[in-house]
């Protein structure tokens, strides 16, 4: 019998790719506690394989993302074949990160060639349920890379934890056995399976590896459970790795704040490859600690997805986020440190993320200094808000850059700023906020509602350079706005500026309004 994969086995297929070379794939085991959608069959390379659904949402929040996924090594192109079962699929976007890719239609089958290693999302409005979007996710990992890094459990030095008396079991709460072997350090090895745990302390010199189809879950009791799933504090040379799950089951402690991941006054920290999903609270909070670094990690979160908070030298590379709070959040709450905590050297390179709240976002805790802060070729699809700054506590913020960033927004009918490609708000909370030398360019989004600006009568907001933003306008959510509002007290100017009404022009009123917000180099198409 064949068995479509996807149900907890590994499977490595040669398929004949570009250049006449065999494409190699490996496809990654299923959660262990995998729900499989059942309105899309698919084929990955000609192979059947079933795509492990996941709704990120928080109990008694009516808004929510339904995503399919597959997750799969490959070293070249692979074709992918889904079947809608009848289903009629009139809108798909496929796209990757910074481009849209092109796909084929056949009544409700669509099939379409993925480039080789990176992200994919298949966004499917129609699919969507009241309240909620739909996404089918394609994540591949570099083939190559993974046989280089992979971690095996019998690999001198390397502790297997199921030799060393843990087990694989759904129900059972093994915190005692999993932390003593934490405790010991070294390279900690989970394999396939589900393994229960209350909140876990790691420590210096520790390297949790995640092997394909293992997820570490906390358990269901409350009271058993921290402000964290996982706890690292104080601590040097972490490391989580491998394509496992760190799953906080949606847990609700500490008046809602239990986080999954807490890295507290540490340092040289490394993610790579893990997936972070069911968190009631914040996924990954960075707070007061130096050289932390994801890359290719994956988060699907019940608020934020990551927040540097009063750390430095923090790295974001290839991330994939899905949030039903801010996606990133760049953040100062802890000033009063005895070195003058500050928050800089900030990263974000190559993300896809996907936000109900602020997509790629500085503040709202401004407390202390913030500098040096980039978010670097990144794509938001059903973004609420874009690109977002808050300046509220006293700061001061200098050098921070959004450059070639796409914008997908839709109207998240809970959020009253839904659509707010940019939102740039300078108020008084704590202190004033100094802004200066910070930088927006190479920008593409579409408009659904204005964008807003807003600054103080003591200190306007200003030393923002805005430049090279496409705009692709659709039909207002509501009334008849303009593009972008200047609120009180704004010296911004953005320089080209190319709107493409979209034959939308009669729906808004304008592309400017308020003072203080100049435009050089207006270019408008297709009134």
């Amino acid at each position: 019998m064949r068995h479509p994969v996807g149900i907890g086995f590994l499977v490595v297929l040669p398929v004949l790719g570009a250049f006449g070379r065999d494409t190699q794939v490996e496809f990654c085991p299923a959660s262990p506690d995998a729900v499989f959608e059942q309105r899309i069959t698919a084929k990955i390379q000609g192979n059947p394989t079933r795509l492990e659904y996941y709704k990120n949402a928080v109990v008694g929040m009516r808004h929510f993302m339904d995503t399919s996924r597959a997750r799969f090594a490959a070293d070249g192109p692979v074709r992918i074949e889904l079947d809608f079962r009848g289903a009629d699929i009139q809108a798909a976007h496929l796209r990757a990160l910074g481009r849209d890719l092109d796909f084929a239609k056949d009544g409700s089958n669509l099939s379409f060639k993925l480039p080789g290693p990176g992200h994919y999302y298949l966004q499917l409005p129609g699919l969507a349920k009241p309240m909620g979007t739909y996404t089918v996710l394609f994540w591949i990992d570099d083939l190559e890379k993974l046989g280089r890094t992979r971690i095996k459990a019998d690999s001198p030095g390397v502790t297997d934890v199921t030799v060393s008396g843990v087990k694989s079991d759904s129900e059972k709460d093994q915190t005692s056995a999993i932390q003593s072997i934490l405790d010991k350090g070294g390279t900690v090895y989970f394999p396939p399976g589900i393994y229960l745990s209350s909140t876990l302390q790691i420590g210096s010199d520790t390297t949790v590896y995640m092997a394909g189809g293992a997820m570490l879950k906390a358990v269901d009791d409350d009271s058993k459970l921290g402000k964290e799933f996982i706890a690292i504090e104080n601590a040097k040379n972490v490391k989580i790795l491998g394509q496992g799950t760190i799953d906080a089951n949606g847990r609700v402690a500490y008046g809602n704040n239990s986080h999954n991941v807490n890295i507290t006054s540490s340092q040289k920290i490394l993610f790579e490859d893990v997936l972070f999903q069911n968190s009631h609270s914040w996924a990954v909070h960075i707070r007061r600690s130096d050289k932390f670094t994801a890359r290719n990690v994956k988060v699907f979160s019940g608020k934020d997805g990551f927040d540097p908070d009063s750390s430095r030298d923090v790295l974001l590379d290839g991330v994939f986020i899905v949030s039903i709070d801010d996606a990133v959040a760049v953040k100062n709450r802890y000033p009063d440190e005895p070195d003058g905590r500050t928050t800089e050297r900030i990263v974000i390179r190559n993300a896809i993320v996907s936000s109900t709240k602020s997509s790629l976002k500085i503040g709202t805790e401004t407390r202390g200094p913030m500098r040096y802060i980039t978010f670097e070729n990144c794509d938001v699809y059903d973004g609420e808000r874009g690109i977002v700054m808050y300046a509220r506590d006293g700061g001061p913020i200098e050098k921070a850059v959004w450059c070639d960033i796409r914008l997908f927004m839709i109207d998240w009918a809970a959020e009253k700023n839904s659509g707010k490609v940019f939102h740039l708000i300078k108020d008084k909370r704590e202190a004033v906020t100094p802004i200066s030398d910070c930088l927006i360019e190479n920008v593409t989004a579409n408009f659904i509602y204005r964008s807003e600006f807003a600054g103080l009568a003591e200190s306007p907001l200003a030393g923002i350079k805005i430049s090279n933003v496409e705009v692709n306008v659709g039909k207002p959510k509501e009334g008849k706005p303009y593009l972008f509002h200047a609120g009180d007290y704004v010296d911004l100017t953005i320089e080209g500026l190319t709107v493409n009404w979209q034959g939308n022009r009669d729906r808004w009123a304008g592309v400017v309004s308020g003072s203080g917000l100049n435009v050089k180099g207006l270019k408008e198409l297709a009134e």
